[in-house]
């Protein structure tokens, strides 16, 4: 029966392109159903009452048709743009945000807790600093998938790490001072405190907690390499944002 054919899920549309003269081939995350690949045909047209849903970063109720390759979107409610469009930097961490989501997790493996993390951080990118969001995101997707590095055990002898310490994207978190070969990074307690803080942080709310920059940067440098291990390319939006 058609009727088995089809479903209806809540989508986060993460990734847009122009498909054949007037269509548009869209990824993105669904609440029940992960992620998706779907062409919205006649997208492309003004009068097409989906030119303003297949938009990348906006969210919808979406019925679907199964196919083959891909599946078809049949109806759409009015679609929420979640995060600011004309704010460069937001769009740029929104971005990155979108990448790591289709680079890191399979299609079509439900997973409500990721659409969930999705919709908080996109939403939270436009009320608070986005660099502090998108690590806390990175932090929080990684702990989801199992894959999250360790910051507080060592990754060699499984003791707990104390004081200051060394890092290794490589090896997976960090390193105690007698399992060290010279090869780590420096890792000062407080750059693994604010790791902490961010994985813990509450993408729901306001709370405020102060951040020293090099802690912020060590941090940073390290999950960006951390990233490329686990995904095995670098990604467009890191390459961008390291321009802004």
């Amino acid at each position: 029966m058609a009727g088995n054919n089809l479903y209806q899920d809540d989508v986060i549309v993460l990734k847009v392109k122009d498909w054949q003269a007037s269509d548009r081939l869209a990824e993105g995350f669904s609440r029940a159903h992960g992620r998706i690949l779907f062409i919205a045909y006649g997208a492309r047209h003004i009068r097409n009452r989906n030119n303003a849903v297949v938009q990348s970063l906006t969210q919808a109720n979406m019925q679907f048709a199964r196919g083959q390759k891909f599946d078809i979107l049949r109806q759409c409610e009015l679609p929420e743009q979640l995060i600011i469009p004309a704010d460069a930097q937001i769009l740029a961490y929104a971005s990155f945000i979108a990448e790591l989501t289709l680079e890191t997790i399979p299609e079509r493996e439900p997973q409500e807790a990721v659409y969930l993390l999705l919709y908080d951080a996109l939403k939270l990118l436009n009320r608070r600093n986005p660099r502090l969001v998108a690590l806390s995101f990175t932090l929080k997707l990684f702990a989801l998938c199992g894959t999250a590095p360790s910051l507080e055990i060592c990754v060699c002898c499984d003791k707990p790490v104390e004081g200051d310490a060394w890092i290794s994207a490589v090896q997976g978190g960090c390193v105690c001072s007698g399992c060290r070969t010279g090869a780590e990074a420096d890792f000062p307690e407080t750059a693994r405190v604010l790791g902490r803080c961010l994985n813990l942080l509450d993408l729901t709310g306001d709370a405020a907690f102060n951040v020293k920059g090099r802690d912020l940067m060590v941090l940073e440098e390290f999950l960006y390499k951390f990233i490329l291990t686990q995904v095995e390319k670098p990604l467009k939006s890191l390459r961008f944002l390291g321009g802004l």
